[in-house]
């Protein structure tokens, strides 16, 4: 369980500094 947990934290984070890219970059 702490696995996939962790996987959703990393495909939200990947998506939040993709936004963040896409706005600064």
């Amino acid at each position: 369980m702490s696995q996939l947990n962790r996987q959703q934290a990393i495909l939200k984070t990947s998506v939040v500094s993709s936004r963040w890219w896409h706005y600064f970059g």
